[in-house]
């Protein structure tokens, strides 16, 4: 498993994500956790450019949508992240097989509507965010 954390900025109720991190550390097959290091070094570039912790990204084993659903140690770890970081950060599980899933407290109330743009970019599934990224 591997594990992202990105930077996100908002301009006129428009929140984009302007930098991604891999923040990996200890990892095995049914779990990942955020190396401290890694993980500090990309708060401190937030802070620096303003922008604020809006995305967490981590992989899941299995493929298909159906692996993309939160665990319950992915749930307790996206509380965790809301205590202590932003009420707006949206959480996403993805696959081998190119499958992700956007989910969180923000993202359920509707105060976030997740858009994602680009070539081969396929929505699977509106309702849940789920889509499928090409190749």
């Amino acid at each position: 498993e591997r594990m992202i954390v990105g930077a996100a900025g908002k301009t006129d109720g428009i929140i984009t994500v302007e930098a991604l991190f891999d923040v990996t550390g200890a990892a095995n097959a049914v779990g990942v956790k955020a190396d401290p290091n890694l993980l500090a070094q990309a708060l401190i570039a937030m802070a620096e450019t303003e922008t604020y912790f809006g995305i967490w990204v981590h992989s899941h084993p299995g493929s298909g949508a159906g692996a993309t659903h939160p665990s319950g140690i992915d749930l307790n770890q996206h509380a965790d992240w809301l205590r202590d970081y932003s009420a707006d950060l949206v959480s996403a599980i993805m696959v081998k097989d190119r499958y992700i899933r956007f989910w969180g407290t923000a993202v359920e109330r509707g105060t976030i509507t997740v858009r994602i743009e680009g070539a081969g970019v396929e929505c699977i599934s509106p309702a849940e965010n789920v889509y499928r990224l090409g190749s």
